[in-house]
């Protein structure tokens, strides 16, 4: 027996491996089959079993309806570009909707060996946030000084891809990392991948689960600033531009190169959640 499947037998064996438990009457993509989603246990190696596949708009919406922390799958932007499903083992279990950021353009900085560093010291004034973010934000980021900028430019029109929506409708240590690096992987294969995309970003609510800042760095991206709450000029407002958001980007060409994450739920303990 491989070391694979006798590592699988040990795990099925302690009655580690289990269905996902939900509500009955959900009736999301993801669990109105006749047989709910099998979910792996924190150790285990799953991640080459997942997959990143392109999937109806109507099948993302229904699984942020059911399953977003805090956005609904009938408020989402028509800009959307890909929408990307979650699987493993053949089975449904998330999405990541992907798009060009609205109307702005970004500057990103890069120190002497090319890494994406965050916003300089001189523009970014973590203790001049609101509690807990400040003390979150001073926690997690470390602003470079002017002097150890080496470059600065600035990305617009599809230089810069948005991951807009991140959702995992499953509890299943991991899953999230290695999906988004998959729907990544699969969106920069397909054709509706822009020929000019240099980069990644995706924001997450400054409030919500620390330990995603752990599991995204993790997985290649860097946390590069704080966005502030706004009233958008060019659409509806929304109780999410009310909310402080953790700016992330992540260099596209670095996504094939991603490993899979093992210690998301180590990094929870760690944040104390």
């Amino acid at each position: 027996m491989s070391t694979q499947a006798q590592s699988l037998s040990r795990f099925v064996g302690e009655g580690s491996f289990q269905y996902d438990s939900v509500e009955d009457d959900c009736q999301c993509p993801i669990h109105r089959g006749e047989s709910r989603p099998f979910t792996a246990p924190l150790g285990y190696r799953f991640a080459d079993d997942v997959e990143g596949r392109k999937i109806p708009e109507s099948t993302a919406k229904a699984v942020y309806e059911a399953h977003h922390s805090y956005m609904s799958g009938s408020d989402m932007h028509p800009s959307n570009i890909c929408h990307c499903g979650i699987f493993y083992q053949d089975q449904l279990m998330g999405a990541v909707t992907i798009r060009a950021p609205l109307g702005r353009r970004r500057r990103l900085d890069w120190d002497s060996e090319g890494s994406v560093v965050p916003r300089p010291a001189g523009e970014l004034d973590l203790s001049s946030l609101p509690s807990p973010v400040s003390d979150r934000a001073q926690r997690f980021i470390d602003p470079p000084k002017e002097e150890e900028i080496a470059s600065s430019a600035v990305l617009g029109g599809t230089e810069i891809m948005e991951l807009n929506r991140i959702c995992i409708g499953v509890d299943m240590p991991n899953l999230a990392s290695a999906g988004v690096a998959r729907c990544q992987e699969q969106f920069l294969d397909s054709d509706s991948c822009p020929e000019d995309i240099r980069y990644f970003m995706t924001m997450v609510r400054a409030d919500f689960d620390a330990s995603m800042i752990r599991a995204l760095r993790g997985k290649g991206w860097t946390l590069r600033s704080v966005s502030t709450p706004s009233e958008p000029g060019n659409r509806e407002s929304k109780d999410i531009h009310d909310e402080y958001k953790w700016v992330w980007v992540c260099p596209a060409a670095t996504t094939h190169e991603q490993e899979a994450l093992t210690d998301y739920i180590s990094a929870k303990t760690a944040d104390g959640h």
